[in-house]
């Protein structure tokens, strides 16, 4: 077997596995839905049953999107406000300007302090921007924004998974 063809199996089955992961949820969401509702008001007819079972997919879905709109525009939130500090060290580390790096000193300060919510993975990030700017490592600064960029580009993309993709992948 070449290595294409070993592409293209992988690629079927990944889109397969994705696929299959997304039936089980809906299902199972869709059956507790008509099991729920069956014991208030007893299905008459099978209309009812995929009636229930529509109306139980769009409220979860309902449900699960406007959660994960509000984690992820929090998580795009952090990553933004990281990107733009790691630009403003990356500018007063070139320009070797004590008054910008007294500036992203106080900002970062700021973005540390408990009383801001960022993550634990979002406060490391700004330690190692402070340690990369503070020995005036720009390779450091410019590789680390590259990396929350590509955070920022797949947390957009993250928007449309379901709970079960969003786990397993």
């Amino acid at each position: 077997m070449n290595v294409n063809d070993y592409k293209k199996k992988y690629d079927v089955m990944k889109n397969i596995k994705q696929c299959f992961l997304v039936f089980i949820e809906v299902g199972l969401i869709c059956f507790l839905f008509i099991f729920v509702t069956n014991k208030i008001v007893p299905c008459k007819s099978i209309i009812d049953y995929i009636e229930r079972g529509t109306y139980g997919i769009a409220i979860y879905e309902f449900i699960i999107f406007i959660t994960l709109k509000f984690i992820n525009d929090a998580k795009l939130d952090e990553y933004n406000a990281i990107r733009t500090a790691y630009k403003y060290a990356i500018l007063a580390v070139n320009n070797n300007s004590d008054r910008l790096i007294q500036d992203v000193n106080d900002r970062v300060s700021k973005q540390l302090d408990h009383g801001i919510m960022n993550s634990v993975a979002i406060r490391k990030e700004y330690k190692l921007l402070l340690d990369a700017m503070n020995q005036n490592d720009t390779v450091v600064l410019e590789y680390r924004l590259i990396n929350i960029e590509h955070h920022i580009a797949t947390e957009k993309l993250s928007w449309n998974y379901t709970l079960l993709l969003r786990f397993f992948k």
